[in-house]
C-alpha cells in the first residue's frame, strides 16, 4: 500500500495558479469582527441606540433612512465619532408612482448613492456601518430596479424578485469582504399575537447574527419611568447555545457587550 504523502510534499502549484489558497486567512484588524448583525425591534425599542453604541470601539458611519436619525446627536454629545449620511427613499413629487420606468430612473441614483456611502465607510476602515433601516434599503432597491418591489407580471415576477434579492445580498457581501462590521436595523410588526420582522426574506441567511432590542420600565406599568434595555439573541452563528437568552445592556456600551458574546471563543455572562 502506497504511503500517503505529507501535506508539505503535495504539489499545489496548478491549484494555486487556478486561484486556490492553501494558507490560513489573515486575522482581521478589527478587534471585535462579527461581520453583520441584524437588530430588530419595535418603535423606540432601542435598536438604533444599540447600533450606535458600537461607537465605543471606533468611528461609526451612520446611514439613517427614516426619521430616527437624531439619536446620533446624543452619542456625539458623549464624544463619540459618528458620521451621518441621511438618505431617504423618497419618490419625487413630479414622478407618477404608476410609471414604473420613471420611478426606476428617479430612484436609481439614490441606490448608487447608498452603495457609494457604504464603500466610503469600508475604505475609511470605520469600526462599523449602521444602516437604519433594512426595510428602507429593500424599498429603495425595489424602486430603483423595478419601479416596485413586487410586480404582478405573469411569468416575470420571479425574475424581478430575484434581481432585488441579489442586490440586497450584495450589500452584505461588501461588508463581509471587509474589516468593517455591518449593523442593520429592522422594524418589528405584530399580527394575531405573532411577532415578525419587516425584513428582506434573505436576512436570516445573510446575517450570521440576529438580535432583538427589548425594554422594560423600571416601574412596572409606569410608562414615564426610565427604560431598562435588553437584547435577546435570536441567531448566533458561532454560539447557538445562547440563542433565546436575554441580556441587559447600557446605552453607551451595549454593542460591545453583546458582540463579545457572539464571537466563537466567547463565554456567556450576564444572561437574565
Amino acid at each position: 500500500m502506497a504511503k500517503k504523502k505529507a501535506a508539505s510534499e503535495v504539489d499545489t502549484s496548478d491549484m494555486e495558479r487556478a486561484g486556490f489558497v492553501y494558507e490560513a486567512e489573515p486575522e482581521s484588524s478589527n478587534p471585535m469582527r462579527v461581520e453583520a448583525i441584524s437588530v430588530e425591534g419595535f418603535e423606540n425599542g432601542g435598536k438604533t441606540s444599540f447600533g450606535l453604541s458600537a461607537s465605543e470601539l471606533g468611528p461609526v458611519a451612520y446611514i439613517p433612512m427614516d426619521s430616527g436619525h437624531r439619536a446620533a446627536d446624543w452619542f456625539r454629545a458623549q464624544g463619540r465619532s459618528i458620521g451621518k449620511h441621511k438618505l431617504m427613499a423618497l419618490l419625487p413629487d413630479a414622478v407618477d408612482p404608476q410609471d414604473f420606468l420613471a420611478v426606476s430612473e428617479a430612484m436609481e441614483p439614490k441606490l448608487r448613492e447608498l452603495r457609494a456611502a457604504c464603500r466610503a465607510a469600508i475604505d475609511a476602515k470605520v469600526f462599523a456601518c449602521v444602516i437604519d433601516t433594512g426595510s428602507d434599503v429593500e424599498d429603495l432597491v425595489g424602486y430603483a430596479l423595478n419601479g416596485r418591489i413586487s410586480l404582478d407580471v405573469y411569468g416575470g415576477e420571479g425574475r424581478l424578485k430575484k434581481a432585488v434579492s441579489s442586490t440586497m445580498s450584495s450589500f452584505y457581501r461588501m461588508f463581509e469582504a471587509s474589516d468593517t462590521n455591518l449593523i442593520v436595523t429592522h422594524k418589528l410588526s405584530e399580527f394575531k399575537d405573532q411577532i415578525y420582522p419587516q425584513a428582506w426574506k434573505g436576512t436570516n441567511y445573510a446575517c450570521p447574527h440576529i438580535v432583538r432590542a427589548e425594554f422594560d420600565h423600571e416601574i412596572e406599568g409606569d410608562l414615564d419611568s426610565p427604560k431598562k434595555f435588553y437584547t435577546r439573541i435570536i441567531k448566533a452563528k458561532y454560539r447557538p447555545e445562547i440563542q433565546g437568552q436575554r441580556f441587559k445592556w447600557n446605552r453607551l456600551t451595549g454593542y460591545r457587550k453583546i458582540a463579545a458574546m457572539l464571537l466563537p471563543e466567547a463565554a456567556s455572562e450576564g444572561a437574565e
